[in-house]
């Protein structure tokens, strides 16, 4: 395990998804100011990088520090068969979209692309569309959705529903396999789905049965089409078939003892999530059969639990075939082989101690 600091209250992290950098580490932070007699209460957040070694240790180290408005969400641009740099997109608490360009020119460091107001409200939640890559989807504070197209310059809001939640939007994602297609969680306990081609005016259903709090994560699954999974302050991890999305799949729900901020589909085991569980750490979840079992529990932080994310280590397969120069494929060969023995490795994050860490499950695969 490696443990470092952060410089604030510790809330998202995230593995470039890019090769050859999947190294490279993201986390972010936000912090909230009090108030005082001269000024209002504001914001703060900073962006990191860090990376860990080749020779497949255990260590972060930090290469970048920026510092923000407070954030509550990074998401990298998703791969694509084009030869497009890694990007980075940050939901701000000041109503912003930024987009930072990471300069692969050891040390790793972010460069801000783009930074523009999209909303008078709070980002809370984005996503980035699995099929355009200039596409982002965002939540917001006061309940809206907004649809953004990344231009050459600037974004631009090219949908927005201001009500889509009677309370905060929590989370929005696209459906991994039906791009068109965004779900959305909120304070008001509903889960909804939308279909972008019709320009949000209306979900194409609503859910507001089934959770009893407010819904925080939804993930579609990357391996199983009609796999949906969501999770709720009720403590609750569900599974739902997209083809019949009035309830979750009866077997498929467990209790987690804590709020389930943060879901993450592994990239290697098509049955198996990660969960950041706020008061009750990090637990990582498989379905078995008709079931959903708990394979492991991480509880070495210290306060709430709402960032993590897998390592989408490469193949050596991958490795060989890919654009890469001899040196560096050499080189990659290497790391992957040293990693072997190291996957699958989570990134976590907690809030009021600050602390990233850097683990390895032990579960059967």
């Amino acid at each position: 395990m490696a443990c470092v600091k952060l410089d604030g209250n510790a809330d998202a992290v995230e593995f470039c998804p890019t090769p050859p950098h999947f190294n490279v580490l993201a986390a972010a932070t936000y912090t909230l100011q009090e108030a005082s007699a001269e000024q209002a209460p504001w914001r703060l957040g900073t962006l990191s990088l860090f990376t860990f070694p080749d020779c497949g240790d255990l260590e972060l180290y930090r290469t970048d520090t920026l510092q923000t408005c407070g954030i509550f969400d990074i998401k990298w641009r998703p791969p694509s068969s084009s030869p497009t740099p890694p990007l980075l997109a940050q939901a701000g608490a000041d109503g912003s979209l930024a987009l930072y360009n990471l300069q692969v020119l050891e040390p790793f460091h972010l460069c801000e692309l783009i930074k523009d107001n999209i909303s008078s409200s709070m980002c809370l939640s984005l996503d980035w569309n699995p099929l355009s890559k200039e596409q982002i989807s965002i939540s917001h504070s006061d309940g809206g959705l907004s649809v953004v197209d990344i231009r050459e310059s600037n974004v631009e809001v090219s949908q927005h529903r201001g009500n889509a939640h009677s309370f905060e939007s929590w989370c929005v994602a696209y459906d991994p396999w039906r791009p068109d297609i965004l779900y959305s969680g909120g304070d008001d306990c509903h889960f909804c789905g939308w279909d972008a081609r019709a320009g949000l005016i209306q979900p194409v259903f609503r859910e507001k049965k089934v959770h009893h709090m407010g819904v925080c994560s939804i993930q579609g699954s990357p391996h199983e089409v009609n796999h949906l999974a969501t999770g709720s302050y009720d403590e609750k991890l569900r599974i739902w078939d997209t083809r019949m999305l009035s309830q979750p799949i009866a077997e498929k729900v467990l209790a987690l003892g804590g709020g389930v901020w943060k879901l993450k589909w592994s990239p290697f085991d098509k049955d198996c999530l990660v969960a950041a569980c706020m008061h009750n750490g990090f637990m990582v979840v498989k379905m078995q059969g008709d079931e959903l079992v708990l394979a492991m529990e991480y509880k070495k932080h210290q306060s709430l639990a709402y960032g993590v994310d897998w390592f989408r280590g490469p193949s050596k397969a991958f490795v060989t075939q890919s654009v890469l120069h001899d040196a560096e494929v050499e080189k990659r060969e290497a790391f992957v082989g040293n990693l072997e023995s190291s996957l699958p490795l989570v990134a976590s994050c907690s809030f009021y101690d600050c602390s990233l860490h850097l683990w390895k499950p032990h579960f059967p695969l």
